[in-house]
């Protein structure tokens, strides 16, 4: 699983480069039947906040495509549904600057641990709290103007990630804007540049030929 959220990360890097310079973008499920698609990472959950009321939702990551590329994407509109076959509008940061810190703060330190329906359900929920709870408060899943219920596993979990977030920012995030179906993120790691990569293989180097003339 993780390998292949790691692939779809990587694809994902074509797709974000053409929406730079694109204005819409088409994205299918995967599979007909379920946004959700293969391995499912979703788990269901009793929800609350802005334009939705207590409601039990499956929460977990998207598989989607664009025909070229397969993507994993997120949702941050809970007042509206997810569709098949939907036409988004690419935007670069409609959040703020506080929140895409926040939300790349959160993919940096955990995406990387999403493997299971309750990492997945615990991700969403996450990114969730981050778009809509004030950030005067301490993030909690639990009350506030989002709410997450009725699964203990994923509240505790999305609260952990919340209140151990990383000072990191080490991935771009791109978002898909539409009228009529929810709103979605993808996010992908940004590659260190060749300065910094080569840096650190000549201090690697340097550390290596220390040792050998230790043991010499």
């Amino acid at each position: 699983m993780k390998r292949f959220l790691a692939a779809a990360a990587v694809s994902l890097v074509a797709l974000t480069g053409v929406s730079a310079s694109a204005s819409t973008v088409r994205l299918d499920y995967t599979t007909a039947s379920s946004p959700f698609g293969s391995p499912n990472l979703s788990e269901r959950v009793r929800i609350e906040g802005p334009g939705r009321s207590a409601t039990n939702v499956l929460a977990g990551p998207f598989r989607m495509t664009d025909h070229v590329n397969e993507i994993v994407a997120w949702c941050f509109d809970i007042a509206q549904h997810v569709g098949n076959r939907v036409t988004y509008h690419t935007a670069s940061n409609p959040l703020g600057d506080a929140r895409a810190s926040l939300l790349n703060r959160l993919f940096t330190s955990f995406y990387h641990k999403v493997d299971t329906p309750t990492e997945g359900a615990a991700f969403q929920v996450a990114i969730w709290e981050i778009v809509y709870e004030s950030l005067d408060d301490p993030f909690n899943v639990r009350n506030g103007i989002f709410e997450a219920s009725r699964n203990h596993d994923v509240t505790r979990l999305a609260n952990h990630w919340l209140h151990n977030l990383g000072t990191e920012e080490n991935y771009r995030i791109s978002y898909f804007m539409s009228k009529t179906n929810q709103d979605l993120l993808t996010a992908t790691p940004v590659p260190l540049p060749a300065g910094v990569l080569l840096l650190g293989t000549g201090l690697g180097a340097l550390v290596v030929a220390r040792r050998r003339r230790k043991m010499a």
